[in-house]
């Protein structure tokens, strides 16, 4: 059965709300949507005004809208200046990353992110964009938000301090259920040769 027809069936047996969570986007679109997400959260890095890596999350909804948008960023009433920033251990002190941002700002206005997907990425001067799972504190947090799947780019290949800490959260993926899919980055500059991305 195709994914429309089965959205017809649904329609038509389920309750409004149990139909519009259980509808499955073809897949050509889902790519599509995935990839609009992605980009979005990289946008959204651009507001860190972390001198290292810029992190960009956005959660998204059964229906496909945004319920909560996050960056790397310190606390609220906490000034980012540029010692502080300069500071490795003290900014990594201070740091909420983007993942548990979006979280609390949801939390801070009662919107709820059962079943939601959150989509990350992460960026830096050098212009590499890369994904992964979160960290293993911004997964715990996640699976308690009730997040359904996260939807990242690629992990980064390049060396990194985080390889023993995303294999720990990996495991904590697998022992929960929590679904993680990554996505090829293509640059804007690529989609006009992209079918899934056309309209």
């Amino acid at each position: 059965m195709s994914a429309h027809r089965l959205s017809k069936v649904l329609d038509a047996t389920l309750p409004l709300d149990t139909a519009r969570l259980l509808r499955v986007p073809p897949p050509a679109e889902q790519r599509r949507r995935d990839r609009h997400f992605l980009e979005l959260a990289l946008k959204h890095s651009e507001l860190s005004r972390d001198p290292e890596t810029r992190v960009g999350a956005i959660i998204v909804g059964p229906a496909g809208e945004v319920r909560s948008m996050g960056y790397n960023r310190f606390p609220e009433g906490i000034d980012e200046s540029a010692e502080r920033l300069g500071v490795r251990e003290l900014k990594l002190s201070l740091m909420v990353h983007a993942e548990l941002a979006a979280i609390t700002n949801a939390a801070r206005v009662g919107i709820p992110l059962q079943g939601c997907t959150l989509y990350f990425a992460q960026t830096d001067d050098s212009g590499l964009v890369w994904g992964g799972v979160p960290c293993t504190r911004c997964t715990e947090h996640i699976l308690m938000a009730g997040i359904a799947e996260v939807i990242s780019y690629p992990t980064k290949r390049a060396n990194s301090k985080w390889h023993q800490d995303w294999a720990f959260a990996r495991e904590l993926f697998r022992e929960s259920g929590l679904a993680h899919r990554e996505i090829e980055f293509i640059p804007a500059a690529e989609h006009a040769r992209d079918p899934s991305m056309a309209r």
